[in-house]
């Protein structure tokens, strides 16, 4: 039985006031503050930022978990029909327990990155494929208690009643695939997290608003037919365009996924700085502002659990080699805590802030 939303808030704000441990600014890491609120906080990386001295260094002092950006997908581990080939995500699982860190898997289902071959084979319906994969990678990979189970299966814009993204797995298997993804996954780690993650919900854009009400109705159809699904992951990549951020309407979206009894976490969180001034100063302040705004408004929710961003340092982003997300001055963009030398920006001490505020999440 979960626990109402109403007793969990009242929980937590009666904690607020709780007196939380003071540590220096050496002894303070992203990862102790978030726990002293009960939450966690973690980053993505790569296989070969994993070989960057300076960079484990920061990792390994900010974060408690990691999760890998490529290494895990489909299309990565299984270039070739069943020759599966797991060592380079492996290392993510050797540095993780090697350092008292956990790993997130990321992403099991996803519309993207799939093998050619497996796109075949689903053209051709066999219909086991999908779960073979899930069971096959949830199974080797035992040590994982946290899981991206189905990734981004929502596109209003696709034009289907229930809202999904057409897809090879939608066009292979039906609207049933999610909660088989679920199912397979649940079967291989009857005690992992599993999470449902996609993108879009955070501004007063009526696109945003649309992918509110689909995330939703989704949940609900998930838990009306007992899917096992325990977690929602908003990705929030935010931006700085002039765009509204209403903090009351995203609590409320945050809520009604609360309300259906799943945690939630913040999956993929960066910011983009296409449109703000060259002077560092000024736009690490901006940045940092909108950081604030955004945490200090998901936070507020009990049923958020953790905070993960899109990378550590300004050093390894993909803002600064996606076309669409460069800079037009050409100047490297600062969406993420620390700077290219692993010093910690003003964005570092929004995010610390928001959740040494955050109400106290029970244990």
């Amino acid at each position: 039985m979960y626990p109402t939303r109403r007793s969990v808030l009242g929980g937590g704000l009666a904690l607020l006031g709780a007196p939380r441990l003071a540590m220096s600014q050496d002894e303070a890491s992203l990862a102790r503050i978030a726990r002293l609120s009960g939450l966690f906080y973690g980053a993505a990386v790569t296989s070969s930022q994993l070989m960057a001295g300076d960079f484990t260094t920061a990792l390994k002092h900010e974060a408690e978990y990691i999760v890998p950006e490529w290494e895990m997908k489909w299309g990565a581990l299984e270039r070739e029909r069943d020759r599966r080939q797991y060592g380079t995500a492996q290392k993510f699982v050797d540095f993780a327990n090697a350092n008292r860190m956990s790993v997130r898997g990321h992403t099991l289902v996803w519309h993207r990155n799939i093998p050619a071959w497996a796109i075949t084979a689903l053209k051709n319906k066999e219909y086991g494929l999908m779960q073979r994969h899930v069971r096959s990678t949830v199974s080797n990979f035992g040590s994982i208690q946290d899981w991206d189970v189905v990734n981004e299966a929502i596109e209003p814009t696709h034009g289907r009643s229930d809202n999904l993204r057409t897809s090879p797995f939608l066009d292979a298997l039906g609207p049933g695939y999610i909660g088989e993804a679920f199912r397979a996954a649940r079967f291989a780690a009857p005690g992992a997290r599993l999470v449902y993650n996609d993108y879009g919900f955070e501004y007063e854009l009526e696109t945003h608003r649309t992918r509110r009400r689909a995330l939703i109705r989704l949940l609900e159809r998930l838990k009306a037919t007992s899917v096992p699904v325990d977690a929602v992951g908003l990705q929030a990549h935010l931006v700085t365009r002039d765009i509204k951020f209403d903090p009351v309407a995203y609590t409320s979206f945050l809520g009604k996924i609360a309300d259906l009894g799943l945690k939630i976490i913040i999956t993929e969180l960066d910011i983009q700085d296409t449109n703000l001034p060259a002077d560092i100063p000024e736009r690490d302040g901006i940045l940092a502002d909108h950081i604030a705004r955004y945490l200090d408004a998901a936070l507020s929710e009990p049923a958020v659990i953790g905070v993960m961003t899109w990378g550590l340092s300004d050093r390894y982003t993909w803002l600064n080699s996606d076309p669409s997300a460069k800079r037009p001055d050409g100047l490297p963009s600062r969406p993420l805590p620390l700077d290219v030398d692993m010093k910690r920006k003003p964005m570092w001490d929004a995010i610390a802030n928001a959740m040494r505020n955050a109400p106290e999440r029970s244990a």
